[in-house]
């Protein structure tokens, strides 16, 4: 991990979190524009594979920073945890939020989940490991939390890239599209690796834009 982006990273979502919030509306800079595409084919993507799981009672969405696709899953769950470590973030989740009433918002890091163990029947954790410091404490947490048979759909950035050009500077990326720099990337190998560890099978695992992984995993024990 580098410790000079990882900084980077934390500083903007702690203060400026509607710097990435923004990319969910349409822009005609091109860059946004390609990013709101994304954002949106991204959550068709995750909104079916965690529908598709056996049970729809709780969904905790982890790192869910605006909270956009956490609250648009909330009529299909009887229960929807909104979990950020940016008060900033989920302060743009609340406002997001309009008639629900089946959705909790808590503040804390992905290392350390507020939750009982093995309480947890579904979640999704989008973009989230791009910017942690360790991925192996994340999905030590996510596993403990997860109930036996419980559906897990997460991302990481993809290793190698065509897009590799838009990571290595720090200062472009985030002139460009406003974000902050990436911290991890994983090789598919290592991604397979990282829930085979903590107790996941996966199900399915593409690739979309060549940027990102998208994985639908079942927790085992």
């Amino acid at each position: 991990m580098d410790k000079k982006r990882f900084k980077l990273s934390e500083d903007f979502w702690q203060k400026t979190p509607e710097g990435f919030s923004s990319l969910y509306e349409w822009n005609i800079n091109p860059v946004k524009m390609a990013a709101n595409i994304f954002l949106k084919q991204r959550s068709k993507i995750v909104q079916g594979e965690i529908l598709s799981g056996d049970s729809h009672e709780t969904l905790l969405d982890l790192g869910c920073g605006s909270g956009d696709l956490g609250i648009s899953l909330s009529d299909s769950f009887q229960k929807v945890i909104l979990s950020d470590y940016s008060e900033g973030m989920l302060d743009i989740a609340r406002k997001n939020i309009s008639k629900q009433t089946n959705i909790d918002l808590i503040c804390n890091d992905a290392t350390d989940i507020p939750v009982g163990d093995r309480t947890v029947d579904n979640t999704i954790a989008i973009g989230l490991l791009d910017y942690v410091k360790e991925t192996g404490a994340v999905l030590n947490e996510v596993s403990r939390v997860s109930n036996s048979g419980s559906t897990l759909v997460i991302t990481a950035p993809k290793s190698p890239t065509i897009f590799q050009f838009l990571r290595v500077s720090t200062a472009f990326r985030k002139s460009v599209s406003g974000c902050p720099p990436i911290v991890n990337s994983l090789t598919k190998l290592e991604f397979e690796e990282l829930l085979v560890q903590h107790d996941f099978k996966i199900l399915k695992m593409a690739a979309l834009w060549d940027a990102m992984w998208i994985v639908t995993a079942k927790k085992l024990k």
